[in-house]
């Protein structure tokens, strides 16, 4: 727990959640895949992938190169602070951290462009809205009657909490399944626990990049011809 970001109990209570169903074919995401559950209330909202593994393993593909699947027994929480326009996000275990380690970013910064369609997920109506989040873009269904700024993963800042999110490329779905409003929402909206690196996303993946590059340069002088290559995620960049 991250004792600067602690908060009274009755203000991290759910007033719902919403059960997406997570479909990403990038490679290093897609063993996170199936349901995801978003608590929320109007001033936070916690991101929760429940089919991510609880535990780090190892996988070996036909080739026979072993793969690390990194596990988590909170599913990799994303939190979001509305009003701060702030996430604290969980990340799998890198080069420069032994253990999952926690990271800042910015929230609700997607440049979204309204339209005038409409849809129906279950019992409420929802507007189209379409943006760019680092490096793709997504085609969002949210709903006025919930005025809350979250959604799936990274996304949100509309008028209405986001029940449907896709990428125009195809490569990430977030799918509606159910949403339940009520006072007995079980568990609360709290901060992830792990290392807290007290730097960015941006940051953070840059100094993985500079890590796997500064790995590489010491194998090749000692004449070990070796190659690090980061496996495609949600994210292509680090911009919004």
């Amino acid at each position: 727990m991250l004792p600067t970001m602690l908060i009274a109990q009755s203000d991290s209570i759910p007033i719902g959640q919403l059960i997406y169903i997570q479909e990403a074919r990038t490679a290093g995401d897609f063993q996170n895949n199936g349901y995801a559950t978003l608590l929320f209330n109007h001033t936070l909202s916690s991101y929760i992938q429940n089919s991510a593994p609880t535990r780090d393993s190892s996988v070996e593909n036909i080739n026979f190169i072993s793969t690390t699947v990194a596990g988590d027994k909170q599913g990799f929480p994303i939190y979001k602070l509305h009003q701060e326009r702030r996430m604290l996000c969980k990340l799998p275990c890198g080069r420069i951290s032994k253990k999952h380690c926690i990271v800042s970013d910015t929230f609700g910064t997607i440049k979204w462009i309204l339209y005038p369609e409409h849809r129906r997920f279950g019992q409420f109506i929802c507007n189209r809205a379409i943006g760019k989040f680092r490096g793709r873009e997504y085609e969002a269904w949210y709903t006025l009657d919930i005025p809350i700024p979250s959604g799936p993963f990274k996304l949100g800042g509309l008028p209405g909490l986001i029940l449907e999110a896709k990428s125009m490329d195809g490569m990430i779905k977030f799918l509606f399944y159910r949403l339940d409003i009520s006072k007995n929402i079980p568990g609360f909206i709290l901060p992830p626990n792990g290392v807290e690196m007290k730097v960015n996303y941006a940051d953070f993946i840059k100094k993985e990049l500079e890590f796997n590059e500064n790995l590489v340069n010491e194998a090749r002088a000692k004449g070990i011809d070796i190659s690090v290559t980061l496996m495609e995620t949600i994210e292509i960049n680090t911009d919004n």
